[in-house]
């Protein structure tokens, strides 16, 4: 049996172009929730921090997971008052 099945030699980036919208809109979810957090939090402790982060991150994203020391190297930027950026520079 035969089959006429031909693999797209494009296929990874037909599957990252698919996938580019949702990632543009996490991206851009992440930085309002940094941009909220920063001021807010701005001197405070990294341990008060954490939590509200965690959940500012399960909110914009799809598996809602961040782990340390991802999880405290920004809360100590958020405290510290420097500035998150999430740039998504898309599918080449």
């Amino acid at each position: 049996m035969s089959s006429n099945f031909r693999m797209d030699p494009n296929w990874e980036r037909e599957v990252l172009r698919s996938a580019d919208g949702h990632l543009r809109k996490v991206s851009s979810d992440l930085q309002r929730a940094m941009d909220r957090l920063r001021p807010a939090y701005v001197g405070k402790p990294v341990a008060e921090i954490k939590p509200v982060l965690q959940r500012a991150w399960r909110s914009a994203t799809v598996d809602g997971k961040i782990a340390d020391p991802e999880l405290s190297e920004y809360a100590k930027a958020i405290s510290s008052g420097r500035q998150i950026k999430f740039r998504y520079k898309g599918v080449n």
